[in-house]
């Protein structure tokens, strides 16, 4: 989990140019950031160029909420996790963001994943991962609440990396 967000740069209409595939220097706001590869062999309408972090761009991740609910009848046991991501955009300017992070995907009949609040995310079912995309206004934070509940065996451990 990064705490730091990444600039991307896409480039249209970029087969105009000539460029040929290798090392670029990078600039930004003036200031020299670093090298990225091109590649114009690819088939995209749009380049994507890498352009490092944005130190202006502030993301916190925090765990909300943990609960383990052992049911006294029956065989499941059920685990709900929540998490908050905070992104501020400490610039003078508004900027698009992606925020992206992930719920579980049982592979696993016997466990069950419920999200119970996606945080108005789209949600890619087969991976878990969750987007966010907006315009975040200059000097200002934008909060992402996502819950989730995992039915398991309780008589079974499962692997909690969360």
């Amino acid at each position: 989990i990064e705490k730091q967000a990444f600039l991307v740069a896409k480039l249209t209409d970029w087969e105009e140019f000539d460029l040929l595939p290798g090392t670029a220097n990078i600039y930004f706001d003036g200031t020299y950031i670093g090298e990225t590869t091109l590649n114009p062999n690819t088939l995209q309408e749009t380049l994507e160029l890498a352009l490092g972090r944005d130190r202006s761009i502030i993301i916190e991740r925090k765990k909300k909420k943990e609960e383990e609910d052992p049911k006294l009848i029956g065989s499941f046991s059920t685990k709900t996790l929540a998490f908050e991501i905070t992104v501020k955009n400490t610039k003078s300017v508004p900027v698009n963001v992606i925020v992206q992070d992930q719920v579980p995907v049982s592979q696993n009949d016997e466990i069950k994943i419920d999200i119970k609040n996606d945080g108005k995310a789209s949600l890619a079912q087969s991976t878990g991962v969750l987007t966010w995309r907006y315009e975040l206004p200059p000097r200002q934070t934008h909060k992402h609440v996502f819950e989730y509940e995992i039915v398991y065996d309780k008589n079974k451990n499962i692997a909690s990396v969360f």
